[in-house]
């Protein structure tokens, strides 16, 4: 009976353990990655996500891919009328909450893409966290729904 009871309960129970212990706090979790597919044209591209905290509050440090020379995160913001993207040299990820990478806020730009990017594609990224190290996750290239003619007064100007 005590072979049974360590067979079946003790031993997965030890081996769960085990893995918790080389794991650590949990890591961060990443959903919802992709890409708008871009113009054929263009040398450069952005990506989005979702990323839910660990156990412990972390730092997003940056991230790379191999479909790109350069991979920075940006902030979208609207001052005086107009839309301006900023660099951002890391990004708190509070335990348990969501940070979401969305059209016209947070964002990662690939640039200088090593090849055009096309619908259905998946692309790697490296994020680097500074207590959870390196995660992968692969974004997928979708196309971007037409977006609404702007009129005069609505038209914002973007800049760098």
């Amino acid at each position: 009976m005590m072979s049974m009871l360590n067979k079946f309960v003790l031993f997965p129970l030890l081996v769960s353990f085990a893995g918790a212990a080389v794991a650590g706090p949990a890591a961060i979790r990443m959903t919802d990655a992709w890409v708008p597919e871009p113009p054929s044209v263009s040398r450069n591209a952005v990506a989005y996500i979702t990323l839910v905290g660990g156990e412990q509050d972390d730092v997003l440090l940056g991230a790379s891919t191999p479909a790109a020379e350069v991979v920075e995160l940006h902030e979208t913001s609207l001052a005086n009328g107009m839309l301006r993207m900023r660099p951002v040299a890391s990004l708190a990820v509070q335990a348990g909450k969501r940070v979401e990478f969305t059209p016209g806020s947070l964002h990662m730009m690939l640039i200088s893409l090593r090849q055009p990017l096309r619908y259905g594609q998946k692309v790697s990224l490296e994020l680097r966290f500074e207590k959870a190290g390196k995660q992968l996750v692969e974004a997928e290239v979708r196309s971007l729904p037409p977006a609404p003619m702007a009129t005069g007064a609505e038209s914002h100007h973007h800049q760098h």
